[in-house]
């Protein structure tokens, strides 16, 4: 979030020898920091926020000579101070031409609770508004100490006014992306085939003959599996925030609360999915020269069925032993997480 306070442009006439000295044009170009983590300490370090909150959660990292904002126009010039919610940088504005301060917020905090965001709503025609610094723009920014993930409610509200709604489904879902030229973009495989075109290197190998077949068991396999998952997210993933929203759209989808239906069809499930999950794991099996569906190459395939096997990590041992049984061979399934894990080391 950045912020400009509105000034009198002639407030300060007179006050500098030589105001040319500080008349700036275009962009300027600094040196990045010199240290890993762009914190240089000496002396001492009164003042300075403690460093042990860098961490999940917490402040993210910001080093002199980065760039930020949605549009890549924000250079970070100095730092300017910090709080118990987030850190304060001067930036050169390269689109406009100006200086801003940009206020970098802490991970795990809610976009309703930044009530920077309310001055956004501020008349400018109640007298003394035009001292008052609003908010000029907002972004989020992903990192090692985490990325704000939106609750279910607030998934329409953040995306309908930059995506038209899916033809098939929920009309607005997660994942969704905002690129680097402000466009946005929603479902994974819409999102994915842009990442592939804009940045073909590495390539994740889209749309081959194994993907198809992977997706094709993958689909039977999770269609047997709503009554255990749907209920499971209520249960065991979604926040308070979302639970309440969760239930009532659930409800009408299914007709019947999700309790009564998980008990109602949940028994049986993992049999009648049985078949397609040995489907998965004979393509695992096909190529030998590695834990992958390509062998020992990755692809976008090898990503879809680890998203699946994660997911039922998160909810719960149980689950997941269940799936790795119904594989019929659990041991093909786990190597092949062990071989993405320089991918989903990350997964929260």
């Amino acid at each position: 979030m950045d912020s400009q306070a509105p000034h009198d442009p002639h407030s300060t006439q007179g006050q500098f020898e030589d105001e040319s000295t500080i008349n700036h044009s275009g962009d300027l170009h600094h040196v990045r920091a010199t240290s890993s983590q762009g914190t240089y300490l000496k002396g001492s370090n009164w003042g300075m926020e403690p460093l042990e909150d860098y961490q999940e959660g917490g402040y993210h990292p910001v080093h002199i000579g980065d760039i930020l904002g949605s549009s890549n126009g924000y250079r970070v010039i100095h730092k300017l101070g910090h709080g118990g919610f987030g850190t304060v940088w001067l930036c050169r504005d390269s689109l406009e031409g100006r200086y801003i301060a940009l206020k970098v917020m802490v991970s795990d905090l809610k976009s309703d609770e930044i009530l920077e965001f309310s001055l956004a709503d501020l008349d400018q025609c109640m007298p003394g508004a035009q001292f008052i610094a609003s908010p000029l723009d907002s972004f989020s920014v992903e990192g090692p100490n985490g990325t704000h993930k939106l609750e279910y409610p607030e998934i329409k509200e953040r995306l309908s006014e930059h995506v038209s709604p899916n033809e098939q489904g929920a009309p607005f879902t997660c994942p969704a992306i905002q690129l680097p030229d402000g466009s946005y973009i929603m479902d994974s495989y819409k999102i994915v085939d842009v990442i592939e075109e804009k940045y073909p290197e590495p390539s994740v190998h889209l749309n081959n003959p194994m993907q198809d077949r992977l997706r094709a068991s993958m689909i039977k396999f999770m269609t047997e599996m709503v009554p255990v998952y749907v209920p499971g997210v209520a249960k065991n993933i979604i926040g308070e925030k979302s639970i309440d929203f969760f239930l009532a759209t659930r409800l009408q989808d299914v007709g019947m609360p999700l309790y009564e239906y998980g008990e109602k069809h949940s028994p049986g499930a993992f049999d009648r999915a049985e078949p397609f999950a040995r489907e998965i794991t004979a393509l695992l099996e096909e190529n030998t020269s590695g834990p992958f569906l390509l062998g020992d190459v990755v692809s976008y395939a090898d990503f879809i069925w680890a998203g699946i096997l994660l997911f039922f990590q998160c909810l719960g041992e149980k689950e997941y032993k269940e799936v790795l049984r119904i594989t019929g061979d659990g041991d093909v399934h786990t190597k092949f997480l062990d071989g993405l894990r320089p991918w989903t080391e990350r997964n929260t």
